[in-house]
């Protein structure tokens, strides 16, 4: 019984992680989050460039880091348990 389940959230996981804007709304949301995600280090990366903005947020800004790379580290593991989900890539080399 375990390993149904278990089975049925790495096919949710591939779902919403590789379909993205074309799948449901889940993974569209997920999608939207990660590119929100993205802007927001951008921003930080380029503002923290800024020696006044550097000093006065540095806390913040060392936040942002830290919630991203947790952030993004899931992602890259759900993506990798996910996988074993994609289906075979059939025709050869791409």
């Amino acid at each position: 019984m375990r390993r149904h389940w278990w089975r049925a959230l790495r096919h949710r996981l591939y779902e919403i992680l590789e379909h993205g804007p074309v799948g449901d709304r889940t993974g569209r949301v997920v999608g939207r989050l990660i590119v929100l995600l993205i802007v927001i280090n951008l921003v930080a990366i380029t503002l923290q460039t800024v020696p006044e903005f550097e000093t006065w947020y540095a806390a913040w800004f060392l936040g942002i880091e830290l919630v991203s790379l947790v952030v993004f580290t899931r992602i890259a593991g759900a993506f990798r348990r996910s996988a074993a989900r994609m289906p075979p890539i059939s025709g050869g080399c791409v």
